[in-house]
């Protein structure tokens, strides 16, 4: 009985410092929060004030691309990069017809959808989005459990370009997890690692 006190009494602290170490939305505004992703992919995402967050995705340890969300979730604003900066010719503005911090935020269970005006180099055009999400789940990545809300968003344009995410709202972040449209097999993605972004 004594032995299996000392096992329990050993293992609590053991469960507090994984816990402890699991990154929360407090993070963004630190280091940041590092995804790694299946097919040599990791974002970086952080804290870009009013609401915003700011993604950078690398591809094989180099940087490929800019993200702007809001409620981590939205696309905001998207640009490629050339070296270590963002390509002004390469870059795409999402107007949602209200301001970015009106947009609903991730909950299970609902339906959205938006008429979307993309603005690039080239001018504007329209590209509705439908949001679906549905119910919230348990998950654990690593030694840390996080709450769970999929999101899957439908892009109305020639494509018919489909997202799936992963919502964490612990942390404020979606994780893309599957894309598809009708030009190509779909590609899905595993999550590998959720962990603190360096300085």
């Amino acid at each position: 009985m004594r032995s299996l006190i000392a096992f329990v009494a050993c293992l609590f602290p053991a469960l507090a410092t994984a816990q402890s170490s699991c990154p929360s939305d407090r993070d963004l505004s630190g280091p940041g929060i590092r995804v790694d992703r299946s097919g040599g992919y990791t974002e970086i995402f952080r804290a870009g004030g009013q609401g915003i967050v700011m993604v950078e995705g690398f591809i094989d340890r180099e940087l490929e691309y800019n993200l702007e969300l809001a409620d981590g979730l939205q696309l905001l604003s998207y640009s490629g990069n050339v070296g270590k900066t963002p390509d002004a010719q390469d870059g795409l503005r999402y107007d949602y017809g209200v301001p970015h911090d009106d947009l609903p935020g991730p909950v299970a269970n609902e339906r959205w959808q938006s008429e979307v005006t993309v603005t690039g180099v080239g001018g504007s055009f329209s590209e509705p989005q439908l949001y679906a999400s549905g119910p919230q789940e348990q998950i654990s990545i690593g030694n840390c459990p996080y709450t769970m809300i999929p999101v899957t968003i439908a892009y109305q344009n020639a494509q018919n370009y489909i997202e799936v995410l992963q919502f964490f709202p612990e942390m404020g972040i979606a994780v893309l997890i599957r894309q598809s449209d009708d030009m190509a097999a779909a590609t899905d993605f595993t999550i590998e690692r959720i962990g603190l972004a360096r300085q």
